[in-house]
Formats: structure tokens, C-alpha cells, sequence
């Protein structure tokens, strides 16, 4: 969406890149100003953002739209590894894309899920799939925030308005018990986020763990249906974005 040169830019994991949705359905398609918008969103951590707007942005920098993900941290700290090993993501990961593994996974899925509901790994309220430890993130790797500190700043120190947004995962919406320590990790996370850039003065923080319920996300996946994507853009337009 947009080009190189358009004065603004969007920034985030998936939900920057409103997957699930069409095209037509997504926040940032619902813009007014959607031309005005180049979105480098993809969920490969704040390094390779950095990377992807040096490589490919020409624009004037204006206004940052950052959507910030309880899996931020954990996109960013997967990379890190892989550049500390120099290795390729796949291979840190251990992922693979032949077909056997494919097939193995595909087949295995109803299995896998089964084992996860005995565990308690996997819980459904309200028809709704959740995951006690979806976006669980307890590292405390000095030298990683360091670097992490410095590519948010670097990122940030690019635009004159940067406008991020805390978005909630289904989780947090939910009061049960099993999700309390997920909880407190995903608050104590944000925290550090907002620690971490708190002396940018061109910065502006809008948490919306309030502003969502589970009708705007999909039952077995973890995104905006297209409820939550318009609820976002109404959102944007409600601050006269």
C-alpha cells in the first residue's frame, strides 16, 4: 500500500499487515488518506524494520502509525539469536519448508491439538480458541534490550510524529484464571516498551487493551476479524488522525 515516497508510514508484526482480512476489508485500506501510507508491516522484529525502511523508504517522514504486539519483543529476540549464531532464521528456528515436514505437520494437527487441550495448553471460552501461553515472553537479556532499545529509537528518530498503539491479544480480554501470568507478563513487556522509549518527545502511546472485546478477533485465530480492523480505522478517525 502506498509507495516509497509517501509522507507517512506503517510499521508493526501481523496486525500492521491486517492479515486475515481482504484487501478492501483492511484498517489501513479504510484510510481516507490510504495513499498517504507506505506499510513495511511484517513480523521479522524492530532490526529488520529499520533495515527494510533504509533499503526502501524515500519519503519525507512525517507521521509513524508503530502497532506494537505483545509478540514484538519476541519477533525482535528470535532475530537477534539468529544474528548472534549468523544464522539464517530458518535454520535458528529449526523451520522447515519441504514437503514431508509439511505433510507432517498437517496430519499431525489434530493430534497435536488434542494433546494441547489434555494440557491445558489450549482452552476455548465462549467458542473462542485461547492460549495460556500465546506471546508468553519472560527473557530478561540485558544485551538484547540494549540492542532492542536502540533499534526502536532509531526507527522512531526517523519521523517527526510517531504514534504507537498497544494492541491486546484475545487473552487479555478474558478474566480466567489460567491467563493471570500471561497477563502479568504481557504488562510488565509493555513496560519495558514504554521504558524504552520514554525520552522521545515525538512519541505518542495509546493502549487499547480497553478498547476491543473477542467479537473483533476470530474464534480459532489470533487476528482482527474485519469488526476489530474497522473498530481500529473508527479508532484513528476518532483522534483525527
Amino acid at each position: 500500500m502506498g509507495s516509497p515516497e509517501s509522507p507517512n508510514v506503517i510499521c508493526g508484526s501481523s496486525f500492521g499487515q491486517a492479515i486475515g482480512v481482504d484487501f478492501d476489508s483492511t484498517w489501513f485500506c479504510k484510510l481516507k488518506n490510504r495513499k498517504d501510507f507506505f506499510n513495511i508491516s511484517f513480523p521479522v522484529g524492530t532490526h529488520n524494520h529499520v533495515r527494510r525502511l533504509t533499503d526502501l523508504y524515500r519519503g519525507n517522514s512525517n507521521k509513524l502509525i508503530y502497532l506494537y504486539h505483545p509478540n514484538s519483543f519476541i519477533c525482535s529476540y528470535m532475530f537477534y539469536q539468529s544474528d548472534l549464531k549468523n544464522m539464517d532464521i530458518f535454520k535458528c528456528m529449526n523451520w522447515r519448508t519441504d514437503s514431508f515436514y509439511k505433510y507432517k505437520l498437517i496430519f499431525s494437527y489434530p493430534f497435536r491439538l488434542f494433546i494441547k487441550r489434555l494440557l491445558g495448553r489450549i482452552i476455548y471460552f465462549d467458542g473462542y480458541k485461547l492460549d495460556p501461553n500465546y506471546c508468553l515472553f519472560n527473557s530478561r537479556d540485558a544485551n538484547f534490550f540494549k540492542s532492542e532499545s536502540a533499534n526502536l529509537i532509531s526507527l522512531f528518530s526517523k519521523f517527526e510524529h510517531v504514534f504507537a498503539f498497544k494492541v491486546p491479544i484475545k487473552e487479555e480480554l478474558c478474566n480466567l484464571k489460567p491467563f493471570k501470568s500471561l497477563k502479568k507478563s504481557i504488562r510488565e513487556n509493555y513496560s519495558i516498551f514504554l521504558d524504552l522509549t520514554k525520552n522521545l518527545p515525538n512519541l505518542t502511546h495509546f493502549d487499547l487493551t480497553n478498547n476491543f472485546i473477542l467479537t473483533d478477533y476470530y474464534k480459532y485465530d489470533n487476528h482482527w476479524n474485519e469488526l476489530g480492523n474497522q473498530k481500529f480505522c473508527d479508532y484513528l478517525k476518532g483522534i483525527n488522525f
